[in-house]
């Protein structure tokens, strides 16, 4: 997760057809700060809503793919929290919206400081796991 936010931000910011602009801002009408970029035929911008922070992804055709929320740890779900193995902190938290679907990326370590990234279903359901 870390990468992905320095990855955007390595990249020279866009200014995206209005197409995409317009339907960025009929999702997320009170977005500030919204910078943009292009890769791979996505279009990606990240931007502020309600003091949070967020990625939107959109297609050419101005379809919205996936959008990502930066969590404060305090707003981790229960069903989510319950899954997490005891013996690991939570360093970061991501919900996903994804296909009508809402999962949550998790970065934690463990005692010996290794970094993990997991993956968790809405119902806490542990989805992958891989060390970072």
């Amino acid at each position: 997760m870390d990468k992905l936010f320095i990855n955007l931000t390595d990249r020279d910011s866009i200014i995206p057809s209005e197409e995409v602009e317009g339907a960025m801002l009929r999702h997320f009408s009170n977005a500030v700060n919204i910078e943009w970029f292009y890769e791979n035929g996505v279009y990606e911008t990240i931007f502020y809503l309600d003091n949070k922070e967020y990625i939107a992804k959109f297609d050419r055709n101005a379809r919205l793919i996936d959008y990502r929320v930066n969590l404060p740890l305090d707003l981790l779900p229960v069903t989510i929290e319950k899954s997490i193995d005891p013996e690991k902190e939570i360093m970061n938290l991501v919900e996903i919206h994804k296909n009508n679907a809402i999962s949550y990326e998790l970065i934690l370590r463990n005692k010996e400081l290794i970094r993990f990234v997991a993956l968790f279903s809405q119902t806490g359901e542990k989805l992958s796991m891989k060390e970072l």
